[in-house]
C-alpha cells in the first residue's frame, strides 16, 4: 500500500508507490518534508484513478526547453506550409512572453512540464493579461499557449492541459482592463520638414516619399521602377505589391490596398533626379529604394535613421507609420478631397473604416470649416 517513511539514516521522507505504479522507476521518491511526500502520493493516486497513469514531473523537461522545441516544430510546419511563418512568429514570441512570467518563487520557464498545475497557470494567465492591450488579442496569444500545452499531452509529458482552465477549472479567462483610447495624434507639417530636413541622404527620399504618398512600409519596400510601381513618366505610384509577415513579395495588404496615388510635382522631380544617380549596384531588383546591395530594404535600418532624423531635429521620436498618418491628416484637412477619395487613396476598404481611424480628425474638419463658416458671416 502507498505510504510515506522516514528514512533516519538519509534524512529524507520517503514516498512508497510501488502498488500504484510497480516497480517501475521513480516508485520511491524521496523528499525533504514529510508533507512533500504525501502529497506525491496523492498526486500519483490521482492520477492513477484519473488516467491510469502516473507520469513522474521530473522525468518531463523544463517549460523552457520544451517552449523552444515546439517552437522549432511551429517553424518546421510553417516550410512544409501547413501555415505561415509570421503565425510561427507570433506562436512563438507569444509562447516566450508567457514562459518568463513569475508562478510563485520562480518563472514558469523554469518548472518541469509535468509540474504545471491549472491553479498555477490561473496565476500565470491574470499576469499575461495585464501585459496586454486587446481582449481579442489575449485570447489569440492565450490560445497559443494552450496549443503548447496540448502538444506537451501529445508528448506523453502531461495527462492533461492546465492551460485549458477556463473550462476543466471554472474559471474565464480574465479581462483585459480597457485603457482610455487615445486619439491618434495628428504630426504638424513643421515637424515633419524638420525631421525630413535633418535625416541623412540615405533615407531623406524615402521619408519624404512615405509621408508623400501614404504608403504602407512594406509597400514601399517592394516599390519597383516602372508602369506597374513607380511610373515616373506619367506621375503616378500604382502600388500592387507589398512585403509582408512572411518574408516575401505578394499582393498589398488588401484587395483595396491595389490603388494609384498621384506624386506631388515636387517630389516626382526628386524622384526622377533619384532614378539617374541610383548606384548600378543598387539596380539589378529593379527596387526603388532597396539596400546598399540592392536587394530588399531592411525596416530596422529605415527605423534607425528616421529617429535620428527626428533627434537631429530636437522633435519627439515618431515611428515610420506615423509618416503614413501625416498623409492622411494632410488630405483629410483638404476641402478638395472628399471622404471616399481619402479612402481610395489610403488603400481603406471602405469609409467606415477610415472613420475608426481618423473620425477625430474629420470632426475637426468640420468643426473648422464650420467655425470659417461662421466667422465669414460676422465679418461681412
Amino acid at each position: 500500500m502507498a505510504r510515506v517513511r522516514f528514512d533516519a539514516k538519509k534524512k529524507k521522507y520517503v514516498a512508497d508507490v510501488r502498488d500504484l505504479v510497480g516497480n517501475a522507476a521513480g516508485n520511491q521518491r524521496q523528499f525533504r518534508t514529510e508533507g512533500e511526500a504525501i502529497e506525491h502520493v496523492r498526486a500519483v493516486t490521482a492520477a492513477q484513478k484519473q488516467f491510469g497513469v502516473f507520469i513522474d514531473p521530473q522525468d518531463t523537461p523544463l517549460v523552457g526547453a520544451a517552449q523552444m522545441k515546439w517552437s522549432d516544430e511551429q517553424q518546421h510546419a510553417a516550410k512544409r506550409g501547413e501555415h505561415q511563418f509570421k503565425s510561427a512568429r507570433s506562436k512563438e514570441l507569444a509562447m516566450k512572453n508567457v514562459a518568463e512570467i513569475f508562478c510563485g518563487f520562480k518563472k514558469l520557464k523554469n518548472y518541469h512540464v509535468g509540474e504545471i498545475r491549472p491553479s498555477m497557470m490561473r496565476d500565470v494567465c491574470i499576469a499575461f493579461a495585464a501585459t496586454v492591450n486587446k481582449q481579442a488579442t489575449f485570447r489569440r496569444k492565450w490560445g497559443y499557449c494552450v496549443q503548447f500545452f496540448d502538444w506537451c499531452v501529445e508528448a506523453d509529458w502531461i495527462t492533461e492541459n492546465p492551460a485549458k482552465f477556463s473550462r476543466g477549472a471554472g474559471m474565464r479567462l480574465p479581462m483585459v482592463p480597457k485603457a482610455e483610447d487615445e486619439p491618434l495624434s495628428r504630426v504638424s507639417k513643421e515637424i515633419i520638414y524638420a525631421i525630413t530636413e535633418a535625416a541623412s541622404e540615405d533615407v531623406r527620399l524615402a521619408i519624404k516619399v512615405a509621408w508623400g504618398t501614404g504608403i504602407r512600409q512594406g509597400e514601399q519596400r517592394a516599390l519597383q521602377w516602372g508602369p506597374d510601381g513607380l511610373d515616373t513618366t506619367a506621375g503616378i505610384l500604382h502600388v500592387t505589391r507589398a512585403y509582408d509577415g512572411d518574408h516575401k513579395i505578394g499582393g498589398p495588404k488588401t484587395k483595396l490596398g491595389r490603388r494609384t496615388v498621384p506624386i506631388a510635382p515636387g517630389l516626382l522631380s526628386e524622384l526622377r533626379a533619384w532614378r539617374v544617380a541610383q548606384p548600378t549596384e543598387q539596380r539589378k531588383n529593379n527596387f526603388v529604394f532597396p539596400s546598399p546591395t540592392g536587394e530588399i530594404a531592411n525596416p530596422d535600418s529605415w527605423r534607425r535613421g528616421l529617429h535620428r532624423a527626428c533627434e537631429r531635429a530636437g522633435v519627439g521620436v515618431i515611428r515610420w507609420h506615423d509618416l503614413r498618418h501625416y498623409f492622411a491628416s494632410i488630405i483629410l484637412f483638404d476641402n478638395s478631397f472628399n471622404e471616399a477619395t481619402v479612402t481610395q487613396l489610403l488603400g481603406h476598404h471602405s469609409i467606415s473604416f477610415t472613420k475608426n481611424v481618423y473620425g477625430h480628425w474629420m470632426d475637426d474638419v468640420k468643426r473648422d470649416a464650420g467655425l470659417a463658416e461662421a466667422l465669414g458671416r460676422a465679418l461681412r
